[in-house]
């Protein structure tokens, strides 16, 4: 079965990594790593922070607290960075990202919910360009993403009167029932008799074919 994405869907990825390398690049200027005389750019910024670069005696106290914070909820690891208009302050690591491996700030951790406002921030600029609407619809032909996977698993019409807005406010009318997919993947795969760890896309195939909880914009 074909896939496309439509030129929006392509502007919004698009956006999200000029998102992610501007703020690549603030943290670098926040750092002293960037300079107009530099001829070059780090290749690799998660090489370039060190735990080093944010230690200070005046801040023994603050990174007591954080260890203690980190003792109380049993967590193995944290990374912490603190900005200041476009400057970054602060970037360290506690605990362990792995056995015998001091967490840094250069360590790759999940995203989770910071990718709503990346999405956001990108979405907004899309708008600001005429690129696109909050109030354009998503899903079916009509919508940005014009996918014929996406299309053909859509079991409520309902579907087809979410925005881009209801998704922002999470408005949408999405169901858990039978599982969230973000969480209960090894549930949802008992379910279809999978033996392997299925792909977002089967993910949110799973997701379309159930009925939304309300209309969209209640």
């Amino acid at each position: 079965m074909g896939m496309s994405v439509s030129k929006a869907g392509r502007i919004v990825i698009g956006a999200t990594a000029a998102v992610l390398a501007a703020v690549g690049v603030a943290a670098l200027a926040g750092t002293g790593r960037l300079h107009k005389e530099d001829p070059k750019l780090p290749v690799n910024l998660n090489e370039t922070l060190t735990n080093e670069m944010s230690d200070t005696s005046s801040l023994l106290g603050f990174d007591l607290k954080v260890r203690q914070y980190l003792n109380l909820w049993g967590l193995q690891g944290a990374s912490l960075s603190i900005m200041r208009n476009d400057s970054l302050l602060f970037a360290k690591g506690y605990g362990w990202a792995d056995t015998k491996k001091k967490m840094q700030p250069g360590n790759i951790l999940r995203m989770a919910s910071v990718s709503k406002l990346v999405t956001a921030a990108g979405i907004m600029v899309l708008q600001e360009r005429g690129e696109l609407s909050l109030s354009s619809t998503v899903f079916g032909p009509d919508g940005i993403l014009d996918d014929s996977l996406y299309n053909a698993a859509i079991a409520d019409p309902l579907y087809y009167k979410i925005t881009v807005e209801d998704l922002l406010r999470h408005k949408a009318g999405f169901s858990k029932k039978g599982g969230d997919p973000m969480f209960s993947t090894r549930w949802i795969m008992m379910q279809n008799h999978w033996k392997t760890v299925p792909t977002q896309e089967q993910l949110m195939v799973v997701q379309l074919k159930r009925p939304l909880k309300f209309e969209p914009r209640r």
